[in-house]
C-alpha cells in the first residue's frame, strides 16, 4: 500500500506542481502587462502531462510482471514535469532592458 502511494506520488506529483508554478507565473507576467503567454502554454503542458499520468495510472496499478512501457511512459511524463516545474519556479524573471541605439 505505501508503495502505492509513493508511486502515485512521484508521478502525479511534478505534474500538479508544475501546475500551480505556471499559474503563478501567468498571474506574475499579467501583473506586469505582458500577456503570460508562454506561462500558459507551460500550463497545457502540465495538464496534458497530468491527464496522461493519470489515464496510465490503472495499468500501473495494475502491473505485475514488473516494469513496462505504462512506468516508463508515466515517468517520462513526470520527468518533463518536474523540470517544467524547476525551471518556472527557481530561474530568476527575466527582465528584457531596451538599449537607446544611436
Amino acid at each position: 500500500m505505501i508503495a502505492y502511494l509513493a508511486l502515485i506520488t512521484l508521478l502525479l506529483g511534478p505534474p500538479v506542481l508544475s501546475l500551480i508554478a505556471t499559474f503563478r507565473r501567468a498571474r506574475y507576467e499579467r501583473s506586469r502587462g505582458h500577456s503570460g503567454r508562454r506561462a500558459r502554454y507551460l500550463a497545457a503542458f502540465s495538464i496534458a502531462g497530468l491527464l496522461v499520468n493519470l489515464r496510465l495510472m490503472p495499468a500501473i496499478l495494475g502491473a505485475t510482471e514488473g516494469l513496462g512501457w505504462h512506468h516508463a511512459a508515466a515517468g517520462g511524463v513526470a520527468w518533463l514535469c518536474l523540470w517544467t516545474w524547476i525551471i518556472v519556479s527557481f530561474l530568476p524573471r527575466v527582465r528584457r532592458q531596451r538599449t537607446a541605439r544611436s
